[in-house]
């Protein structure tokens, strides 16, 4: 998972061009699933922490906060 998210990541532009929804694809929004970190694949929490993006129910609750 930790090469998959990389890549997509690494090659978003290319993305762009290779499939419709890379044209709405965004990065930091890789960790907008309100799920508790533990449930995140260990590549994936592994990617995210090494670079910053935010995943899990707390990056969730800051980007969507309860009113």
């Amino acid at each position: 998972m930790y090469e998959v998210i990389k890549t997509l990541v690494e090659h978003q532009e290319m993305f762009k061009d290779y499939h419709p929804i890379g044209a709405t694809y965004m990065p930091v929004k890789h960790g907008l699933l309100p799920i508790d970190e533990e449930y995140w694949h260990p590549g994936a929490r592994k990617y995210y922490d090494e670079k910053g993006i935010g995943y899990g129910v707390d990056y969730f609750s800051e980007i969507y906060p309860r009113g």
